[in-house]
C-alpha cells in the first residue's frame, strides 16, 4: 500500500512544525519509504535517532528494512544478523523475521525456511491470530521452495479462526480468511489443480 503525496506533504508539515517530534519523523521517513523515495526515508528515519542520542542514522532494522526495499539483500541479511542470532537483543524476534524476508527477496527459500517454521511454531496458540499472522508469511516461504502440498495445508488452517477468535477480532479474521484464500489458490493455480480453484 503506497501513500499519496498528501500524505507525504502532510507527513512533511507535521515534522516542519514539531522537529522535536520523534513520531514526525517517523511518520515522514515511513511515508517515504512506502513511497519509494529511499533516500529521503533515510534521512526522515535518521531524526529519531539523533533526538534520542542513540547514534547519528536509522536502526539497523530500519537499515536492513530500506536495504530489502533497494534490493540489496546481502546487506539486509548482515543488518539482522546480529540481533536475529542472540535472543537477549530486544529486537530478536523482529530481527528473525526480516531476516526471512531477506533471503525470500534474495530467492533462498529453502534458508529460510528452517527460521521460518520456528518462528511459527513458537507463536502457535497465543491469542492474537492464533499462529495467522505467522503461519501464513510460513505458506509463503514453503511456495516458493516448492513444498506445494504443505504450503496448501498451511493456507488451509491460517485462514480459519475460531469463534471467539472472530467475536474479538471480526475484522483481522475476514483479513486472515481472504489472504488465506487467495495464496491457497495460488498454490492450486501452479498445481494446476483446477477442483481446488473451483472450491
Amino acid at each position: 500500500r503506497h501513500p499519496g503525496p498528501a500524505a507525504v506533504a502532510a507527513a512533511r508539515t507535521w515534522a516542519a512544525a514539531q522537529p522535536g517530534s520523534c513520531g514526525a519523523w517517523g511518520a515522514l521517513g515511513l511515508a517515504l519509504e512506502r513511497s519509494g523515495a529511499l533516500a529521503g526515508a533515510w534521512v526522515a528515519w535518521s531524526k529519531p535517532t539523533v533526538l534520542r542520542g542513540r547514534g547519528s542514522g536509522p536502526t539497523s532494522l530500519v537499515r536492513a528494512r530500506l536495504a530489502v526495499l533497494a534490493g540489496d539483500e546481502a546487506a539486509a541479511e548482515s543488518l539482522v544478523a546480529g540481533a536475529a542470532a542472540d535472543p537477549r537483543d530486544p529486537q530478536h524476534r523482529i530481527a528473525e523475521w526480516w531476516r526471512v524476508i531477506a533471503l525470500r527477496h534474495a530467492r533462498r527459500p529453502e534458508a529460510a525456511l528452517p527460521l521460518a517454521r520456528s518462528l511459527a511454531g513458537d507463536t502457535v496458540g497465543r491469542a492474537y491470530a492464533e499462529g495467522s499472522v505467522v503461519a501464513l508469511p510460513l505458506g509463503q516461504v514453503l511456495f516458493e521452495a516448492g513444498h506445494l502440498p504443505e504450503a496448501a495445508r498451511t493456507f488451509e488452517s491460517a485462514g480459519f479462526h475460531s469463534a471467539a477468535f472472530r467475536a474479538a477480532y471480526p475484522g483481522t479474521a475476514e483479513r486472515d480468511r481472504a489472504w488465506a484464500l487467495t495464496l491457497r489458490a495460488t498454490v492450486a493455480a501452479a498445481e494446476r489443480d483446477t477442483a481446488a480453484l473451483a472450491w
